[in-house]
């Protein structure tokens, strides 16, 4: 099995580029599975206002879906994995929202989790693009700057293969706008 996963700071596309490798795969014949994102469905506070409760919860849904559940499929398209929650986690443990005991386990899990996957992993990471209000994701730029910083810290520490995908300031983006 392969699992493609897409993962990155929230408003970076992750959703949208899921869904459409899923469909186009899918079209092409491929048995493929996707794997939507977990914190929407989250019952607690996200974000700024998460806490424990909340990143367990995250944490105990990927468990649930990338290492207890058996897909019967080629590829799996993940939308977001365990290793996002590291940027969330590290930055309510910054302002006092987790306890030493509480930051060390959740990542302590959520590499755990990561590593217990089986199949080859390829990690799109995707890099930010402007800032959407939708309800759900935070717009502070405060706060997304530093979840940024902290994605950017944990990309060379993944043991798989890690392709960053474009945002805001892209080349590829600029060298599409510019060809005839």
């Amino acid at each position: 099995m392969k699992r493609l996963i897409f993962m990155g700071p929230h408003c970076s596309g992750k959703t949208t580029r899921a869904t459409l490798v899923y469909r186009v795969l899918k079209a092409a014949g491929f048995e493929v599975a996707l794997r939507p994102e977990g914190a929407r469905q989250c019952p607690y506070p996200l974000n700024e206002q998460g806490g424990y409760m909340t990143q367990r919860w995250i944490l105990n849904y990927y468990r649930a879906n990338d290492v207890l559940r058996d897909y019967n499929a080629q590829i799996v398209v993940m939308d977001r994995c365990s290793l996002d929650t590291i940027p969330y986690t590290t930055y309510l443990y910054s302002v006092g929202r987790l306890s030493d005991r509480q930051f060390e386990e959740l990542i302590f899990d959520a590499w755990s989790i990561y590593k217990s996957m089986k199949g080859t992993k390829i990690v799109f990471y995707c890099e930010p693009l402007p800032l959407v209000a939708d309800g759900v994701r935070s717009t502070n730029p405060e706060f997304r700057a530093f979840i940024i910083r902290q994605f950017e810290n944990i990309l060379g520490l993944i043991p798989d293969t890690v392709i960053r995908l474009g945002g805001e300031k892209s080349e590829e983006k600029r060298d599409v706008a510019t060809q005839d």
